[in-house]
């Protein structure tokens, strides 16, 4: 957090320089945006050059410090950093004044809350699989190295910058990281006059547990653009247009998916530009500066770097989609990329994002007061153009279209149509039309329900993760193998097996496991999609050829096999929620 910390600072100085000490009362808001994804993404470059040049163990913090002294007019960035602070101090004291006094209590104890909660292990399967977990093994390995899992092509720019964590022995702050763009957002809404019930629907959607304790960068890319292009919506300039451009590309070098969120936003600008260079760098000062330099290069860098990354590992620029246009013949690409894009996409998924499929899902949906504010914002609009003439398309609305069209069916997507819907929204039944005459009767009671039982939903699973946060400073061992993908799992691995490992029942995760072991992804490649004579032992033939010692299947998988020695042994299957954790057996089959 040293690194971000610092290159947050200097980013503050370069940016307070960029927008020209506007008079604009929101410009600290978008200094904050920009800052902030503008230093996750200078920490991944800075990773991803030390990873090339084998040079890891050379402190981030360190780097970052050289550049805060050379960008940095010392003279000048204390004043700086108190006005920009000094806004936002300004800005909570108004809320003292404008909003109930439980009420403000109310969102700060939830704050709190999220923080506690935010503050913890990495334990979560896809982050200590991949975006952890590979940064990990390249800090410890010195060097960048190439497996053959299919997911080491989903690292995207701030994935890398996780380094600095690890360097700083801090990992712990890595979930943390993504808590630090809330409370902005939060004083972004009061300071708009959203009406207490939208901001406490917003708040209280049991997916930011997701967002906050999984240990994905994915909600500081998507907060940051949404916060930015607020800022411009609400005060249209070039500078702030352009910020938000710049900050759309950082987000697609997080992730992929990004851009079903940044399109639209992008599409709005150049329609309100008439696609013209002219008027929209008009008002910019077409001087040079070392900020500026700075600005350009990061951005363009970093999602140039994330782009020849996924080329060099796959042979596609935008890995893992388009695989059927990149990857032209490679079916175990295009197979994943179907997978990965219809991953929860079964049933009325589109139910399942407000409301929890199961209880395992508790946390990871947007809540059901969520889901009814979107129809009745929607259907206010709608009211507003049939009986006012007056309508207003919130890019919320377009957004939410491509993530029902194309993204996974996950909640976690969600969180830039949130903001935007919600942000300035007044009370939705304080329209003169009265919304039961032309939608459903007791609309009120049914948000009131609705609001109940998502608070309900998000005041189990916070209260839950913070249980799961002390439980592992008690007694870390034990909380880890109770809850920690993969953890319990590695050491029997390190303890039974011989090198190299293939985990076709289980694999050992990347943040626990420093063996060798062969990503299941090339023994099915293998098997699956390769060619080879229909006589031949393709099993065999794939395990030989991938020089497996060990392979872990399920109970019998291979006992017929003469190749190898299997003995049972049992598993934990153990997931975040800790009241779901299991026992399997599996066989550990030794070659001969």
């Amino acid at each position: 957090m040293i690194a971000i910390f610092i290159s947050f600072l200097y980013f503050v100085y370069i940016f307070s320089d960029f927008f020209e000490s506007s008079k604009d009362k929101d410009e600290k808001y978008a200094i904050f945006a920009v800052s902030l994804i503008f230093s996750v993404a200078s920490n991944g470059l800075i990773s991803m050059l030390l990873i090339a040049f084998q040079q890891v163990n050379i402190p981030i913090h360190l780097i970052q410090l050289i550049f805060f002294l050379i960008v940095v007019d010392l003279k000048k960035v204390k004043e700086i950093s108190w006005g920009f602070l000094g806004g936002f101090f300004y800005d909570v004291s108004n809320i003292r004044k404008n909003f109930d006094k439980k009420f403000i209590i109310l969102i700060a104890s939830i704050l709190i809350l999220l923080f506690l909660a935010s503050l913890g292990p990495i334990n979560h399967s896809d982050t200590v699989n991949y975006y952890v977990g590979y940064p990990l093994q390249y800090y410890l390995r010195n060097s960048h190295f190439v497996d053959g899992d299919l997911g080491q092509g989903l690292l995207g720019i701030g994935d890398f910058a996780n380094i600095a964590f690890i360097q700083e022995k801090s990992i712990w702050l890595i979930r943390v990281s993504q808590y630090l763009p809330l409370i902005p957002i939060l004083i972004f809404l009061f300071k708009r006059k959203t009406s207490p019930l939208n901001i406490l629907i917003f708040i209280s959607s049991p997916v930011f547990l997701q967002w906050l304790t999984v240990g994905k960068i994915n909600f500081l890319g998507d907060s940051c653009l949404s916060l930015i292009y607020l800022c411009w919506k609400f005060k249209p300039s070039p500078r702030y247009a352009l910020a938000t451009i710049l900050v759309g590309l950082i987000s697609i070098s997080i992730k992929i998916s990004s851009a079903l969120i940044f399109i639209p936003i992008l599409m709005e600008i150049l329609f309100t530009y008439k696609f013209s260079l002219k008027k929209f760098l008009i008002g910019i000062k077409p001087h040079i500066s070392i900020g500026k330099l700075v600005i350009f290069s990061i951005s363009i860098t970093s999602i140039l770097s994330i782009f020849y990354y996924r080329f060099f590992l796959t042979g596609n620029l935008f890995f893992p989609i388009l695989s059927s246009i990149f990857s032209k013949g490679n079916e175990q690409y295009h197979d994943w990329e179907m997978m990965l894009r219809n991953f929860d996409r079964d049933g009325f998924y589109q139910l399942w994002i407000f409301i929890p499929k199961n209880p395992s899902k508790i946390a990871a949906v947007l809540g059901p007061a969520s889901g009814l504010f979107f129809i009745l914002k929607f259907w206010n609009d709608i009211n507003n153009l049939i009986f006012k003439s007056k309508f207003s398309l919130n890019i919320g609305f377009i957004q939410l279209i491509f993530l029902f069209m194309f993204a996974q069916g996950r909640a976690d997507y969600y969180f830039s149509p949130l903001f935007l819907l919600i942000c300035g929204a007044n009370n939705l039944f304080d329209n003169k039309i009265k919304i039961k005459k032309y939608l459903i009767n007791n609309t009120k009671f049914i948000m009131r329900v609705f609001c109940i039982s998502q608070f309900f939903l998000f005041t189990i699973s916070t209260f839950y993760m913070i249980f799961l946060n002390i439980f592992a400073i008690v007694n870390y061992e034990k909380a880890m193998n109770k809850t920690a993908y993969g953890f319990y799992n590695s050491k029997l691995i390190l303890e039974n097996a011989n090198e190299p490992v293939l985990g076709l029942a289980a694999s050992p995760p990347r943040l626990f496991y420093d063996s060798e072991f062969v990503p299941n992804h090339n023994f099915w490649k293998c098997l699956k999609y390769s060619n080879h004579p229909a006589d031949q032992d393709k099993e065999n033939f794939c395990l030989e050829t991938l020089k497996v010692k060990t392979v872990i299947v399920e109970e019998n998988y291979l006992k017929k096999n003469k190749n190898y020695d299997c003995n049972p042994l049992v598993f934990k299957d153990t997931p975040r929620n800790i009241f779901k954790s299991s026992q399997y057996t599996v066989d550990f089959c030794k070659k001969k």
